[in-house]
């Protein structure tokens, strides 16, 4: 049975209804912050660590993942919690080597990948998609 991790902490700051127009956008922002750790083995985990922000608050559709090393694209649910104005936090996905995405053929072979990460809000709005820093993945 695949393990899906998916922690959405919304670190929830409400503002002013004020906001200028250095307030947050109406379509969900992501951007890159963590990887880790660094070299994975068939089995082992990756999390991948963004945050968001987004005027709405109702990103409470799906996150999106790629490595590099594929054309598909993952999709974990996020979490149901309550929209409020002007959310931002951290979004943690926890991806397995072997299950999540395909580490290179052999014992001993090494590659280098990175992930495309982007976030779908409950109005169909998408954010810009992130890449991460590259990680090393080793094969079995």
């Amino acid at each position: 049975m695949k393990r899906y991790y998916l922690i959405a902490i919304p670190a929830l700051l409400f503002l002013f209804a004020s906001c200028g127009k250095g307030g947050f956008p109406s379509i969900p922002s992501l951007a890159f912050k963590s990887i880790g750790p660094g070299a994975v083995h068939p089995g082992d985990s990756v999390q991948i660590v963004c945050s968001f922000r987004d005027k709405e608050g109702n990103i409470q559709d799906s996150v999106y993942f790629r490595a590099s090393n594929s054309n598909v694209y993952g999709t974990y649910a996020m979490p149901n919690f309550p929209a409020q104005s002007n959310m931002e936090g951290n979004i943690i996905v926890e991806l397995y080597s072997g299950t999540d995405f395909t580490p290179p053929a052999g014992a001993g072979a090494a590659d280098t990948i990175y992930f495309y990460v982007f976030i779908k809000d409950l109005s169909g709005k998408s954010s810009d998609t992130v890449k991460t820093t590259p990680i090393l993945s080793y094969g079995g």
